[in-house]
């Protein structure tokens, strides 16, 4: 999630993230909880993990918080009051594990490298402001709510 994770169907918390700061409605079109991982996060765990001493060519998961989408919301509104009742979340999870295990990629690069949910969502309405304001970024239109 966060600036540039905006493609496919699990982009829709980054679009939620979007929508909300340039103050339009949007709908998650997924329930349930999801594994996040911030795409700045994302880049320094593939970064640090080409500079890794290893041998052979293990095979790893990222690690990253677990959040259900009426606590991603939350944590929205947290920051974006205004935005209340503006976003919202199907009730249906998506069809595979909300979480995988990351711990042996996090012991790799000597410790997890994603940070907390409340930091991702906090810089990435900050980023998305500017980036709107910039005409960037654009609001998105797809999932909107009807009311």
């Amino acid at each position: 999630y966060g600036p540039g994770r905006d493609q496919g169907l699990t982009s829709a918390p980054t679009m939620a993230l979007v929508a909300a700061a340039a103050g339009v409605g949007y709908r998650i079109p997924f329930g349930g909880s999801v594994q996040m991982q911030y795409t700045s996060d994302v880049g320094e765990a593939f970064v640090r993990a080409s500079e890794a001493e290893i041998e052979g060519a293990p095979v790893h998961n990222l690690d990253g918080p677990v959040v259900s989408m009426p606590e991603l919301i939350e944590l929205i509104e947290r920051h974006v009051p205004e935005s209340k009742g503006t976003i919202t979340a199907a009730d249906e999870p998506l069809p595979f594990p909300a979480s995988v295990d990351g711990s042996a990629f996090a012991e790799l690069l000597g410790g997890s490298v994603m940070r907390p949910i409340e930091a991702g969502v906090a810089d990435s309405l900050e980023r998305f402001r500017v980036l709107l304001a910039d005409g960037r970024v654009r609001a998105p239109t797809a999932h909107r709510d009807a009311g």
